[in-house]
């Protein structure tokens, strides 16, 4: 019974650190570039739509957005249309509830890591790595994920579809959340690769991996 018992903790232990290890790093890849301007303006260089409404205009309405989204500002500016003001109240409202549950599964992460459980960390990496490689094969259908699955699922409405009109449809393009997913996919990649290295040879670790 204490076996099974045991057993039972270290899969659940096992589960956890697979969604931590892939919740906390895409959400520090996801802040870095949401809430800094800095990613918005690199990818102005990759696509011709910022030049199109002009570098200023759009440098000016990026700043904005990011500053509305840490929550330091309105969108003021005339150009936002009602419909993306709606959305990105609910990417904003979003984002915010996204950020109390990194906090929460950091703190768990951490508090877990005292026990020194580096046999379920490793596991947990390796069935990341195997998990990754599957998402990874099926980026080439990453835009009717993003169209057809993530936004229906976390938006109920079409707000988030935009027009030539709107600001969003020349700042943000789907270009730029490609290149997003990309860079979000190596690093996951990076990081659980990272933590079999860095565990390979730990002392403890008794797994049959």
């Amino acid at each position: 019974m204490s076996d099974n018992l045991s057993k039972g903790k270290e899969s659940l232990r096992t589960a956890f650190f697979c969604f931590a290890l892939l919740f906390v790093t895409t959400f520090v890849a996801v802040a870095s570039m949401a809430y800094t301007p800095y990613w918005y303006s690199i990818n102005c260089n990759w696509h011709p739509r910022c030049e199109k409404l002009g570098i200023d205009i759009a440098q000016e309405h990026i700043v904005e957005l990011v500053g509305y989204l840490r929550h330091q500002n309105e969108l003021t500016s005339t150009m936002w249309s009602e419909k993306e003001r709606n959305h990105l109240a609910e990417v904003r409202v979003l984002y915010s509830q996204i950020l109390a549950a990194f906090l929460i599964t950091l703190a768990v992460f951490v508090y877990l890591l005292r026990d020194r459980p580096w046999a379920q960390l490793k596991r947990a990496a390796k069935i990341n790595l195997v998990f990754l490689a599957i998402c990874l094969c099926a980026m080439p259908w990453f835009k009717e994920f993003w169209h057809d699955v993530f936004h229906p699922l976390f938006f109920g409405n079409r707000d988030w579809f935009n027009t030539t009109k709107e600001v969003s449809y020349w700042i943000t393009p789907q270009v730029l959340f490609n290149y997003s997913a990309i860079v979000i996919m190596v690093l996951l990649v990076l990081v659980n690769a990272g933590v079999l290295f860095a565990l390979r040879s730990r002392p403890g670790i008794t797994t049959n991996d």
